[in-house]
């Protein structure tokens, strides 16, 4: 059965320096500890839409 929600798991994680970001709750508070200028970037804006 596939995982649903914030827990669900990307089919290829995402490394992002010494982070591994694998499901979307992991990409979530990536994107909240990213300083206000980054997190304001239209291509983080556009990861974050539903």
């Amino acid at each position: 059965m596939t995982e649903r929600g914030w827990g669900r798991r990307f089919e290829d994680p995402i490394r992002i320096g010494d982070r591994l970001l694998a499901t979307l709750l992991d990409a979530g508070e990536y994107i909240a500890t990213l300083p206000q200028k980054e997190h304001a970037a239209p291509e983080w804006q556009a990861a974050m839409e539903p």
